[in-house]
């Protein structure tokens, strides 16, 4: 049997209450799926039931944290991740003399100003890949969403091992 014979698509897509989740409920139901989502609120499902129509939800207990919410937490001072992180760095790069002591600056900034960055990607992209990926004739096995992401796999394919583990560590 193939996928345009089932005669309803259904899919099941968790964590619906924002983002990549929120994203592909909305396209899949659009594109006529029958779409089954999970949240963690009361109030998530009753928008999602009058907002997205998706037909049927399940409530999920879990302690809600937002991936936002838990970087800014993990990369603030107090955090217990941050300090390990600190700890784990040779004490050169921690170091105000090294000669990359800018480029750290640069990066922790960027990691804690969040926002749009070079090479992220809204939920859109990873819903136009699982509309390909569900949608295609011949799907594929793998797919990628972001530029880092074709170019590790492109890297893989041409370095032995040896050589791309020195290439990941100068990054």
């Amino acid at each position: 049997m193939t996928v345009d014979q089932i005669p309803e698509r259904s899919i099941l897509i968790t964590g619906c209450s924002s983002g990549i989740g929120l994203c592909a409920a909305e396209t899949m139901k659009a594109r006529g799926w029958r779409v089954f989502a999970t949240a963690r609120k009361p109030e998530d499902i009753a928008r999602l039931k009058a907002e997205v129509g998706v037909e049927s939800l399940y409530l999920d207990y879990t302690e809600p944290v937002s991936i936002e919410a838990a970087a800014k937490q993990a990369w603030s001072d107090r955090h217990p991740l941050r300090r390990a992180c600190d700890r784990g760095l040779p004490a050169k790069r921690r170091s105000r003399r090294s000669h990359h002591r800018d480029i750290y600056k640069t990066r922790i900034a960027r990691m804690e100003e969040g926002g749009k960055q070079t090479f992220k990607l809204g939920p859109e992209a990873v819903a136009a890949k699982l509309v390909h990926a569900l949608e295609s004739k011949r799907p594929k096995f793998r797919y990628y969403v972001t530029l880092p992401s074709y170019a590790v796999a492109l890297l893989r394919r041409m370095l032995p091992a040896g050589a791309l583990d020195a290439v990941a560590r100068r990054n």
